[in-house]
């Protein structure tokens, strides 16, 4: 590679440019501006090119370097997704989850009880590339559905929570603290609100009421949520629904005639974008 040199400029000062430019974008990461904190993501590699560029004396080196430090992690991400394999044919299978295993699961189900959610059964979803079992809530009115995950996976547990709610035209609204990013496209007649920051069921339960009030959203009653069996088959089926959306469109790519998918390109370069904004949406 021929590196193009740099002037001949004072040393230090190209050097105490390149901190500077990096401790802004550190502080620009949790900045209350979205924008800021995108901006931060770029601005940080540019300082580490910077540096390295006034380092060596070399501005193909710095380009080299930043361009490193920003791809780098990427690529790393590409590899892990495109590797990835998921089965799109889903089934749930009754289960009392005892107290023992799920010990976490019990402790947020506690939580939605003491504001008025009753439980409505247990399922494990299968097959699955890590195991996931879920309880079903249900608000005293027939309007809401509570979901709550346990995701097992090595030595990482998981616990999230999500709220349900279905309009007279049928659309579904649903807010969610799943902390990682969704990694498909919500199917259309899907509005969904990630919500990291409610940690509590109070806090996601508010977050559901103020995005359906935002977005002029009615909630109907639903009488079959009371049964088991129904409410899985309509949390089950929005489930399915997402997996069949993302083949139509392209996000996902079958693989064979058993239900195996992969991502596209497609698919890939959507889930990076999910992870950025991810990562701007978690710096606060």
């Amino acid at each position: 590679m021929t590196f193009i040199p740099m002037p001949d400029w004072p040393f230090a000062s190209g050097l105490i440019l390149a901190v500077a430019i990096s401790v802004g974008s550190v502080g620009l990461l949790h900045s209350p501006s979205k924008i800021a904190r995108l901006v931060s993501l770029f601005l940080l590699p540019l300082g580490i090119g910077w540096g390295v560029a006034w380092a060596t004396r070399s501005w193909s080196a710095g380009v080299v370097a930043g361009l490193g430090w920003f791809l780098f992690p990427m690529v790393r991400f590409w590899m892990g997704i495109r590797e990835l394999r998921v089965q799109t044919r889903k089934e749930a299978c009754g289960l009392v989850a005892s107290s023992g295993e799920f010990e976490a699961l019990h402790e947020v189900a506690a939580d939605w009880e003491e504001i008025g959610f009753e439980p409505v059964g247990d399922c494990e979803i299968y097959p699955s590339e890590h195991r996931q079992v879920f309880r079903l809530m249900r608000s005293q009115d027939d309007r809401h559905l509570v979901s709550i995950g346990w995701m097992h996976d090595g030595p990482m547990t998981l616990v999230h929570s999500a709220m349900s709610s279905w309009d007279a035209q049928g659309v579904h609204w649903m807010t969610w603290n799943y902390p990682l990013p969704y990694g498909l496209l919500p199917a259309p007649e899907t509005r969904l609100w990630r919500c990291p920051s409610a940690e509590t069921p109070v806090d996601l339960m508010q977050q559901h009421a103020e995005f359906l009030t935002i977005n002029g959203s009615s909630p109907v009653a639903h009488q079959e949520l009371s049964n088991a069996d129904a409410a899985m088959a309509r949390w089950l089926g929005w489930v399915q629904r997402q997996f069949d959306y993302n083949l139509e469109t392209g996000w996902l790519r079958r693989l064979d005639g058993q239900g195996s998918a992969a991502y596209s390109w497609k698919g890939l370069f959507g889930a990076s974008g999910q992870l950025l904004k991810a990562i701007v949406d978690y710096s606060t």
